[in-house]
């Protein structure tokens, strides 16, 4: 064990291989508490790097099959673990990360890593964790009080069994492809899950969306995504998702939390019953007609974006936090339809 303060680097392994470095502490110093350069297979345990002027811990060059077990990185200027490019399959198990005022608590950009029994709280300036590399699994965090929760622009990487709560903007954000995310918990941030271009592909599925002020929400050109109604939202109802069609219709359901027509033109949504719920989310979807439906103590009634042509008749908005929203979505109307103690 040591404690290692106020050098350029803590502790610096290069091509070092089947190193143990246990029961210390790397803080204050001027560039990252650890750096492993072209190692592979070493073990950091029970250790914490804090207050470093970069990064808690940094993977570089060809470091593979490294193992990060009970360590605590935090308040460090840059952010607490970085993994480049060629440094895959290693594994980060049981580790707090938090406290870092700019960088990603956790940022990923190599292959094949796993990411579980964490808990990844106030990284207030980016994502607790970021996957820019492919094929990694997350599963069992915890992450809390971050910009993000998590983004993922990689390839088939997987995040399960986490839990991302009070984010500022996104419990999840997706802009890579055919990634898995499910049975997840995604409490009181702006936007549960959020996908954004380029992103296609993911499947997304038994996840609880509860308190956010969207469940689900996409961008217009990112609409390609397989989200199913086994998510549920605030009230536990299913989420439904629609996306990339037309000719659409929706009749008679009260068992829903949120309903979002993303790039779905001359829709119709007839006799719908929405309570404690998102609402209905209209995104770059053009001649949807909403009709005879009521809409109760939801984030909002109906929310139409860069969505030309929705007419809402017959339609009692009650206690909604927003009755209705449009954005650039003209020649638009509303007909017949009630709010009370709604913002419309």
């Amino acid at each position: 064990s040591c404690n290692v303060k106020n050098f350029a680097y803590g502790i610096a392994l290069n091509a070092s291989n089947l190193s143990n470095i246990t029961l210390s502490n790397f803080s204050a110093n001027t560039v990252d508490g650890i750096i492993l350069e072209n190692s592979s297979n070493n073990s950091i345990s029970s250790t914490r790097v804090g207050y470093n002027t970069n990064l808690g811990i940094t993977l570089a060059g060809i470091s593979t099959n490294n193992t990060f077990y009970n360590v605590t990185a935090e308040f460090n200027s840059g952010g607490g673990f970085y993994f480049t490019t060629n440094s895959g399959n290693n594994i980060i198990n049981n580790v707090i990360v938090r406290n870092h005022s700019s960088g990603t608590g956790i940022f990923i950009f190599s292959n094949n890593n796993v990411v579980a029994n964490s808990t990844l709280n106030s990284t207030t300036a980016s994502s607790g964790i970021s996957l820019s590399g492919n094929n990694n699994l997350v599963t069992n965090i915890s992450a809390s009080l971050n910009y993000r929760g998590l983004s993922s622009s990689g390839t088939n990487n997987t995040v399960t069994l986490s839990y991302f709560n009070q984010s500022t903007f996104d419990g999840i954000l997706l802009s890579g492809v055919n990634s898995t995310i499910t049975n997840n918990t995604l409490y009181s941030n702006l936007r549960g899950i959020y996908t954004v271009s380029p992103s296609s592909g993911n499947i997304i599925a038994n996840n609880s969306l509860i308190s956010n002020s969207f469940a689900v929400y996409s961008d217009r050109d990112a609409c390609n995504n397989r989200i199913d109604s086994t998510n549920t939202g605030t009230s536990g109802q299913p989420i439904y998702y629609y996306n990339s069609t037309s000719s659409l219709t929706i009749v008679g359901n009260s068992s829903i939390d949120e309903i979002l027509l993303c790039n779905v033109n001359n829709s119709n949504i007839f006799n719908v019953n929405i309570t404690n719920g998102t609402g209905i989310v209209l995104v770059g979807s053009s001649y949807a007609n909403i009709s005879n439906s009521t809409i109760t103590l939801s984030n909002y009634g109906i929310y139409a974006y860069n969505s030309s042509g929705f007419i809402a008749r017959n339609i009692t908005l009650v206690s909604d936090s927003t009755g209705i929203y449009s954005s650039l979505s003209d020649n638009s109307s509303v007909v017949n339809t009630s709010s009370s103690n709604s913002t419309t």
